[in-house]
């Protein structure tokens, strides 16, 4: 059996998308309900209550599940956007909460940012020393020339900020 190792990559669901998603939820909300359901979204309903024994009223819902059906594509992206989203793996959200939070990783990047940033600023003004040094993050550190602090820090802010370092 074969492992995979990696990130899975995920079409970005559109506004669209989401739409499709809205619609079948308040489609089933109305038929938790017991509200009649029109053929169209826009329709008017002829009733108000779903009758169960009127074979227009099914043909009409039919007809409702048929259009979200059609664009289905919709819910596979939202539904595999969510899974990649909730992948333990992925550490994108704080999967010990019962809301929607960053994962601590994610979370403390945007204080590693201003880290950098103090950093630098106190390089630049002179305040703080920086010596080179050699980045052992790479196999071959022995052949990465030494560079400053302040050369990583600019790399890094660059990177985080889409900035030109």
């Amino acid at each position: 059996m074969s492992t995979f190792n990696g990130t899975i990559r995920m079409a970005l669901a559109t506004k669209a998308d989401e739409e499709v998603g809205y619609e079948l939820v308040n489609l089933l909300e109305s038929i938790d309900r017991g509200d009649y359901v029109a053929a169209d979204v826009d329709g008017e309903a002829e009733d108000d209550w779903f009758d169960e024994d009127d074979i227009n009223h099914h043909k009409a819902l039919h007809a409702r599940l048929k259009k979200i059906a059609d664009q289905s594509g919709a819910l596979w992206r939202i539904l595999g956007g969510w899974s990649c989203i909730t992948n333990p793996k992925n550490a994108l959200l704080d999967l010990s909460k019962d809301t929607v939070d960053f994962h601590p990783r994610i979370a403390a990047a945007a204080e590693l940012l201003q880290f950098a940033q103090l950093v630098l600023r106190g390089i630049e003004s002179g305040h703080v020393k920086a010596t080179p040094f050699l980045d052992f993050s790479d196999a071959n550190a022995e052949s990465i020339p030494m560079r400053s602090i302040g050369d990583a820090a600019r790399a890094v802010i660059a990177k985080a900020t889409g900035e030109q370092a």
